[in-house]
């Protein structure tokens, strides 16, 4: 606004409020980007994933964010022409909507899309993990059994096992659990497993 001549800025409050959500927005779309690589990565592994929605503009937009003040080898440009053949904004991040106080909708990107991609990824992400966990912590029935020994016999190794952990009753895998690759390398006739020499304790 111009008033006799006088230019009138916009007050610092308010200005400081448009920069923390300028960050915010940065951060949230480096997170998001993220997480999708993470989803991809699990995917790779042979994993089922579900299907981000407007992956494509997330990357485009991370890749912008990432490279905008970095001009070696045309990083920008590219980054630029990758976002604008997804978008029709110039750059990522000017525009916006909202219903109330809540965010819906970022430069194209849906927000409640992205939600519900992002928790339907940790939902996955948290069945393989729980998968992985039940595989490497074992209870001495199962130790027993891969060392083709008694639960008796295993419960009185010597040294005692290193990886015995009492998760207690209370996370679903209740009871003392040992460590797969523990068990796995006294099969095989070793101490410890291959690389775990750091971890020991002397005797």
């Amino acid at each position: 606004m111009v008033d006799a001549g006088v230019p009138r800025f916009l007050p610092e409050s308010v200005t400081d409020l448009q920069e923390q959500f300028d960050d915010d927005l940065a951060f949230f779309v480096l997170a998001a980007r993220q997480a999708l690589k993470a989803a991809w990565v699990l995917e790779q592994r042979g994993e089922a994933m579900p299907p981000f929605r407007q992956q494509q503009e997330l990357r485009a937009w991370r890749e912008y964010v990432e490279h905008w003040d970095a001009p070696a080898r045309g990083a920008p440009d590219r980054a630029g022409n990758k976002w604008r053949s997804l978008s029709s904004e110039h750059e990522p991040g000017l525009s916006h909507s909202s219903m109330g106080n809540e965010l819906t909708e970022v430069s194209g990107v849906r927000v409640d899309w992205l939600a519900e991609d992002l928790r339907a990824a940790r939902r996955s992400a948290g069945v393989v993990s729980e998968r992985e966990w039940a595989y490497c912590y074992i209870d001495e029935n199962e130790a027993a059994m891969i060392l083709g020994i008694s639960v008796q016999e295993f419960l009185s190794i010597s040294p005692r096992p290193p990886g015995r952990f009492d998760f207690g009753t209370d996370n679903g895998y209740p009871g003392v659990r040992y460590f797969r690759d523990w068990v796995e390398a006294r099969r095989d006739g070793l101490l410890y497993p291959p690389g775990w020499e750091d971890w020991v304790e002397p005797r």
